[in-house]
């Protein structure tokens, strides 16, 4: 049974979560290719992480691609972040600036998962909104569950 790590989303978007090998333990409630405008052939993921409270997107390095190619990442999994990076991004043609996680390095923990944990909140409307706890923590509803059960 892995337990995602409670308010990690809220810590990264305010630059108080660090990389490190006991970093934070989040679902991967998507995973998409991001079109290249660039002429780069070099194919992109686009990630949305959840601590099971808060969600976030997230772009996954190149070097790690193989993880998706190869089938092991995948929606749902349970895995930690090991390396990354919390960045503004310009989206929609300079329109839209938002944070988002460059992860670089990470650990699959369960990668057969089957439901999303929680009722996650996109972090920006959390943060626009103020329901972000203090000392890191985003307040959760009280019947959300930030469990993840193997075979559930």
């Amino acid at each position: 049974m892995a337990v995602l790590t409670s308010g990690a989303i809220l810590g990264i978007y305010r630059n108080e979560v660090t990389s490190g090998a006991d970093g934070p333990l989040l679902q991967v409630i998507d995973i998409r290719p991001i079109k290249s405008g660039t002429g780069t052939s070099q194919q992109r993921y686009r990630l949305i992480l959840s601590d099971g409270e808060a969600y976030q997107q997230a772009m996954l390095a190149t070097q790690k691609n193989d993880l998706v190619t190869d089938g092991k990442l995948k929606q749902n999994a349970i895995v930690r972040l090991s390396e990354f990076i919390c960045t503004e991004v310009q989206f929609r043609a300079g329109c839209v600036f938002s944070s988002a996680i460059i992860v670089l390095d990470l650990d699959i923990v369960e990668a057969d998962h089957k439901d999303k944990i929680g009722a996650p909140q996109n972090i920006d409307t959390v943060v626009a909104s103020g329901t972000a706890g203090g000392a890191g923590g985003v307040k959760a509803e009280s019947n959300t569950t930030t469990t993840a059960t193997s075979g559930s």
